[in-house]
C-alpha cells in the first residue's frame, strides 16, 4: 500500500522508514565532518548508500531488503548499472 508523506510523494510506509534512516546518517555524516572525525563521517555516508539502496529494494519488491552490507550485491541486485568509478568505490566499501 502506497501512502503520501509530507512532501506529497507516494511511497511505501517502509520505504519511508529507511529513507529516513538516510537522511539521519547524511546529517550526522555533515556534524562528523565539520567536527573532523572524517572516519566516522565517511561511515556514515556508506551507511546512508547502503540504506538508499534498501530503499529502492523495499520500494520495488514485495520483501524485505537483504540483510547484506555489500553495496555492489545490493546495486547488482537492482539491476543498477555502475560505472567504473562507482564500482570502485562500492569496492572499497567492502574492504
Amino acid at each position: 500500500m502506497l501512502e503520501q508523506n509530507y512532501r506529497g510523494h507516494y511511497m511505501k510506509p517502509t520505504t519511508e522508514k529507511w529513507l529516513k534512516c538516510v537522511n539521519y546518517d547524511i546529517e550526522t555524516a555533515r556534524a562528523m565532518q565539520q567536527s573532523k572525525r572524517y572516519l566516522y563521517a565517511v561511515f556514515c555516508c556508506q551507511q546512508a548508500v547502503e540504506k538508499a539502496l534498501k530503499a529502492l529494494i523495499a520500494e520495488q519488491s514485495e520483501e524485505m531488503p537483504p540483510r547484506i552490507h555489500n553495496l555492489r550485491r545490493l546495486a547488482r541486485s537492482l539491476d543498477l548499472a555502475l560505472d567504473e568509478s562507482q564500482d570502485a568505490l562500492f569496492e572499497a566499501f567492502a574492504k
